[in-house]
């Protein structure tokens, strides 16, 4: 064990069991360690009390109970606005998908139908007089660029780039949504259970 470790005794809630946590620093070029015999002096952790107090002289003629079961009841309105978004926006969200992968759908065949368009007049263009042929050139050039150009947007959809490509992608944002959701709640029940992870990292 690195010699600049720590250690602190915990406690399990606010009148749980007493254990030692122990803190490692994280390095990468690590020369001395611990040696048997070697007499460590443990952190002293703010008690529940001095917490109290250290909120109270945040928060002026406020308690430090109070704003305690403040921060507990916002972080609980807030767990559940960000559980009501998500499920609010999922039909909408699935919806927008779906409507815009029929529309890449329909992209794909209108420009599948262009270019058969286009190699159907190719293949008469040794009908046509040599006054039209020019004319045809310019028609032809200009549908092989619509295609081109309709072939690039379809492109940029299925990479999730633009404003409609990006909608794809809101499956994902629903699940980061979903997922923060989760992590929130479990941030604050941990905090409930042991308020002096607000003061302290813990590493296990």
């Amino acid at each position: 064990m690195v010699k600049t470790t720590k250690f602190a005794i915990f406690t399990s809630g606010l009148i749980g069991e007493k254990y030692v946590n122990v803190f490692v620093p994280p390095s990468s070029d690590v020369e001395e360690f611990l040696m048997d015999g070697n007499k460590i002096y443990g952190l002293d952790p703010a008690s529940f009390d001095q917490m109290m107090m250290t909120f109270q002289s945040f928060m002026h003629d406020e308690s430090g109970g109070q704003v305690l079961a403040e921060i507990f009841q916002n972080s609980k309105k807030f767990v559940g606005n960000l559980n009501k978004i998500t499920d609010e926006n999922r039909y909408d969200i699935r919806h927008s998908i779906v409507m815009a992968k029929q529309m890449i759908a329909s992209l794909n065949f209108q420009s599948k139908i262009m270019m058969d368009n286009v190699n159907r007049f190719s293949k008469n263009m040794a009908d046509l007089s040599e006054k039209n042929k020019d004319d045809i050139n310019i028609t032809l050039r200009n549908m092989s660029e619509i295609s081109s150009n309709m072939n690039k947007i379809v492109f940029r959809i299925e990479k999730g780039r633009g404003t409609l490509g990006r909608l794809l992608q809101e499956e994902e944002i629903y699940n980061n949504l979903r997922d923060a959701s989760i992590s929130a709640k479990d941030l604050f029940r941990q905090l409930k259970q042991d308020p002096a992870k607000l003061f302290f990292r813990t590493q296990k």
